[in-house]
């Protein structure tokens, strides 16, 4: 799924209020660089360019990265056609999560 049809679905799906909240963190998922490393004991460790300004999205989007490299390794077309494809999935999560807060 594409991040344009994942934007076009969420904002049919969230309140005329939650649109913007929805939209500026899509754009910041777009901006965000995530830098994926294991030690010599193979633990896994991820750091984010900035943060999205929500702790579960960054951790749900270092969880994401980290398995998207460990399915697919250092071939970065298939990193980036995973990491595509998992964002709607962490933006869909989090409109569900801001729709049950703001209720």
């Amino acid at each position: 799924m594409s991040i344009l049809a994942a934007l076009m679905m969420l904002q049919s799906a969230a309140p005329a209020g939650d649109e913007d909240t929805i939209l500026v963190l899509a754009k910041r998922l777009e901006q965000i660089e995530v830098s994926i490393a294991q030690d010599d004991k193979g633990r896994w460790s991820c750091s984010l360019s900035q943060s999205s300004g929500h702790k579960r999205v960054d951790d749900r989007l270092c969880r994401t990265a980290t398995a998207c490299f460990r399915a697919n390794g250092d071939n970065r077309e298939e990193m980036i056609a995973c990491m595509s494809n998992s964002r709607g999935n962490i933006l869909e999560e989090f409109r569900r999560r801001h729709a049950r807060q703001s209720r």
